[in-house]
C-alpha cells in the first residue's frame, strides 16, 4: 500500500462516507472506494461495511488498525519535512507554489523582489490549488504558497481543517504561518467593444447571456470557493452564469476568445501583459472581496524560507 492509499482510508474513518472523503482526498468516490479496497485486500481484513449511499461503518478489524496507519501516514510525513530541511540547508534552494488560473494573485512582485534581493538562492515555481499546497506544505514538499483566502482567514483555514484529516493530523493551526499581504476585488477580462463597459467598469447584470470562462485544474471545480463566490454574485443579479471550465489551452489563446467576444474571464489580478483587443476591468458593484495570502510552515528552519519571509515583511512595512 502507498500513502495516498493509507491517507484515503483515513479520510473514510472520520467521515464515514465514500462521497466526503473523496471531497477531502480529492479523488472521485469510486476511486476511494478502489484504494480502500486495494489496502484491505493487502492487509487481508475488511476495514469498513457498506451501506447504502455510500455510507460505511467501521469494523472491529478496522478499529483495530486505523491508529496503526495513522502513526505510519505522521512518520511518512515527519521524515519528508526533515528531509527537506536538510536538503533546503544544504542546496539554498526555495519551491513555491502559486495557484493555477489565467491571471496571478500579483505574487510575481514578490518573487521578482525575492531573487533581486538574493541571487544566489536556487528558486522553483510549481503551480497549485489550495488543497494540494497546503498538503504539499505539510509533507514539506514546498516551503511556502501564494493563495487567496476570505477576509477573516484565520477562520476560513479552520475551517479547511475540519475537511482535511490528512492535514488536522500532522498540520495544527498553530503550525501554520499566515501572512496577510493585500485585499482584491474580482476583475473582469472582456472584449474591449463590449457593450457592458461603462465608465471603466463592467456591469454584471448586463452579462446574462455570456459564457464565463475558469481554469480546471482539479476534480470538482465548481465546488471551488472561487467559483462559489462568483456564482453567488450572478445569483444577486437574478442569473444563472453559464460557465466553461478550460484545462488544456494556453492563456494567449483564452484571451483571443475574450478578444473576438466568445466568452468573458473572471481574473483574480489584472494581468501585467494587456492582450491585443481585451480590457480588465472591475464590476460596478464589490460582491467579494478576498486576501492574497502566504502561507508556510513555522518549522520550517530553512535559510531561504527566512531570507524570503524577511522580503515579504519589508514590503509590508514600505
Amino acid at each position: 500500500m502507498d500513502l495516498k492509499q493509507i491517507e484515503t482510508v483515513l479520510a473514510v474513518a472520520e467521515t464515514l462516507s465514500f462521497s466526503d472523503a473523496a471531497w477531502k482526498v480529492n479523488f472521485s468516490p469510486s476511486s476511494v472506494s478502489q484504494q480502500v479496497s486495494a489496502v484491505e485486500n493487502e492487509l487481508g481484513i475488511k476495514i469498513f461495511e457498506r451501506k447504502a449511499r455510500s455510507k460505511v461503518m467501521i469494523t472491529k478489524a478496522g478499529t483495530s488498525v486505523i491508529p496503526y496507519l495513522r502513526r505510519i501516514a505522521d512518520a511518512y510525513n515527519r521524515l519528508n519535512l526533515h528531509v527537506s530541511s536538510v536538503l533546503n540547508d544544504q542546496d539554498n534552494s526555495f519551491i513555491i507554489s502559486c495557484p493555477n488560473g489565467f491571471s496571478t494573485l500579483g505574487e510575481e512582485r514578490w518573487i521578482s523582489d525575492y531573487c533581486r534581493c538574493y541571487p544566489e538562492v536556487q528558486l522553483h515555481q510549481i503551480f497549485a490549488d489550495q488543497k494540494t499546497a497546503l498538503s504539499m506544505l505539510s509533507t514539506g514538499r514546498i516551503d511556502a504558497a501564494f493563495n487567496m483566502a476570505s477576509e477573516n482567514i484565520l477562520d476560513d483555514y479552520a475551517a479547511y481543517l475540519k475537511h482535511s484529516i490528512f492535514l488536522s493530523n500532522i498540520l495544527p493551526e498553530d503550525k501554520l504561518g499566515i501572512i496577510p499581504l493585500e485585499k482584491k476585488n474580482i476583475m473582469i477580462a472582456v472584449s474591449e467593444r463590449h457593450p457592458a463597459i461603462k465608465d471603466g467598469k463592467v456591469n454584471l447584470a448586463d452579462l446574462t447571456n455570456e459564457k464565463f470562462f475558469f481554469r480546471h485544474f482539479r476534480e470538482n471545480m465548481e465546488e471551488d470557493d472561487k467559483i462559489q463566490h462568483f456564482i453567488q454574485a450572478c445569483h444577486s443579479e437574478n442569473f444563472h452564469p453559464d460557465i466553461k471550465f478550460i484545462s488544456d489551452m494556453r492563456n494567449t489563446i483564452v484571451f483571443s476568445m475574450v478578444a473576438s467576444g466568445q466568452g468573458i474571464a473572471p481574473l483574480m489580478h489584472c494581468p501585467d501583459f494587456i492582450y491585443p483587443g481585451v480590457k480588465v476591468l472591475p464590476l460596478t458593484k464589490e460582491y467579494y472581496t478576498f486576501t492574497t495570502v502566504v502561507y508556510y510552515l513555522k518549522t520550517n528552519r530553512s535559510t531561504a524560507l527566512n531570507k524570503f519571509l524577511d522580503c515579504i515583511k519589508e514590503w509590508l512595512e514600505n
